[in-house]
């Protein structure tokens, strides 16, 4: 008689996998202060992300500069594990932005394509004003 013990730890270790990574997804939900180059110089934008299993969508909000007018437009893209991919088009010269990288708890970051154009790095961190306490920051002294 063979034991089935190997196949259920196996099992067991494969089912707390896929529930690490879920938690992990559902964890970029919210908002986040993002840098990027371009081209033309260094950009910051602030992004909002909602989660839906493996789908991301949300809004991107860029000040204005002069180059292009304050905007708002809307995102989508994917994360699987600590992979991310978004896409906007941004609003003054219709150029699709991807950007793709990978998540790594408060922080991300990664490369971003220009519609084949030109490309650059880009980072993230979680915004302060996000909701989520900052756990970066010292305590009050006593």
């Amino acid at each position: 008689m063979r034991s089935t013990l190997p196949v259920w730890v196996a099992a067991v270790f494969i089912v707390s996998l896929s529930g690490a990574s879920a938690a992990e997804v559902s964890e970029i939900a919210g908002d986040w202060d993002l840098a990027m180059t371009s081209p033309v110089g260094e950009h910051s934008l602030k992004v909002s992300f909602k989660v839906d299993g493996t789908k991301l969508t949300g809004l991107v909000k860029g000040e204005a500069s002069m180059f292009s007018p304050a905007y708002e437009k809307s995102l989508e893209g994917t994360i699987a594990g600590k992979d991310i991919t978004f896409v906007f088009t941004e609003p003054s010269q219709g150029v699709t932005l991807t950007f793709s990288g990978t998540v790594d708890a408060e922080t991300m970051r990664g490369k971003v394509d220009y519609g084949g154009m030109a490309g650059g790095e880009w980072s993230a961190k979680r915004s302060t004003a996000s909701g989520k306490p900052d756990t970066t920051a010292a305590g009050p002294a006593l």
